[in-house]
């Protein structure tokens, strides 16, 4: 299978490195708009494209790849335009859309979404969500924490939505039906996400621990393999992979 990169960045030279490993070749790597002038004609000889670069560049750069008929894992958190999805499914585009390709990640996440649906019963246990990440992500919270914590929210009666946790000094206390997330950042925390129920004498946790970046690359290129190997069009995630 021949790979297009585009985005540059670590993950991108992680994806690299995992694509080779696992026997693909890459056909071409797009970092900027002079990548794009010089080498966007390479684009179309691609068999599937993993777009890894920013919100502010992803739209373009997956709708220049459907225009092309090329299929895209995209993984650029942070633009939301669900309108484009339509438009490019319904034009014949594939894509692969997740906010995190860690294998053990997403099963972490579905045994989350089983756990609160159990949980609802217990309306004891209070749930929150804490994320640790390193110094140099800019995001707050994680796209892997909103999505744990949407789909607890969609499972678990007492929670009405979420928001980021910040410390209150003032005396008012949390609302008791918004899920809160807490996100830390130091070091070069790969990254780590929990899921936490604290009941009145006891609690309940769900840990997944990245420590190392390979695990999103090999998950990204697995997905690839995966959105090759299906010619529908549509949207395809984890959830379909897994």
């Amino acid at each position: 299978m021949k790979i297009a990169i585009l985005g540059y960045g670590k993950m991108g030279h992680a994806i690299e490195k995992a694509a080779q490993e696992r026997g693909h070749s890459i056909g071409v790597v797009m970092d900027n708009e002079q990548d794009w002038a010089s080498k966007g004609c390479l684009l179309g000889n691609c068999d599937v494209a993993l777009e890894f670069s920013t919100p502010a560049t992803a739209v373009d750069n997956i709708s220049r790849c459907i225009e092309v008929g090329v299929p895209v894992v995209a993984g650029t958190t942070g633009w939301k335009e669900p309108q484009l999805l339509r438009t490019w499914t319904e034009g014949g585009g594939r894509l692969f859309m997740a906010s995190n390709f860690s294998i053990g990640l997403n099963i972490m996440r579905k045994v989350s979404n089983y756990l609160a649906v159990i949980m609802d019963a217990y309306d004891d246990y209070d749930v929150c969500i804490s994320e640790t990440h390193h110094k140099d992500k800019k995001d707050a919270p994680s796209g892997t924490a909103i999505t744990l914590a949407e789909e607890i929210v969609a499972r678990l009666g007492r929670k009405r939505s979420w928001e980021a946790w910040e410390p209150h000094f003032d005396g008012d206390e949390p609302v008791d039906d918004i899920l809160q997330i807490a996100s830390v950042r130091k070091g070069d925390e790969v990254g780590e996400h929990e899921v936490i129920y604290s009941g009145p004498m006891d609690s309940i946790t769900l840990i997944h621990h990245a420590t190392d970046r390979r695990c999103f690359a090999e998950g990204a290129v697995r997905a690839a393999e995966f959105l090759a190997a299906h010619p529908l069009p549509g949207v395809y995630t984890m959830d379909d992979m897994i």
